[in-house]
């Protein structure tokens, strides 16, 4: 299921293109809680990275992690200001 083919769904759903609008540009939170992922990290952030739809916000909560996994996303961070790191440490 692509955003392509949430889009053809949409338009079939909503006649109304400044709703059909306004569903296709709305911010999307993703929510993502870390603990001692590093070795899933860069691949679960590149992911969401590589997403066709850019209007996105990933929050990443690191809970202690003991691992590399605080580094691996701030690096992240830095590359992408659409991507957020709350350390609950």
């Amino acid at each position: 299921f692509s955003i392509h083919d949430m889009m053809i769904t949409l338009d079939f759903r909503y006649k109304n293109p400044a709703k059909l609008d306004f569903i296709l540009n709305s911010l999307i939170s993703i929510l993502m809680p870390c603990k001692n992922a590093e070795v899933f990290l860069e691949d679960c952030i590149s992911s969401i990275i590589a997403q066709t739809y850019l209007n996105w916000e990933l929050v990443i909560v690191d809970y202690h992690s003991t691992d590399n996994s605080k580094k691996i996303i701030e690096r992240f961070v830095k590359k992408d200001q659409r991507i957020k790191l709350f350390d609950n440490t």
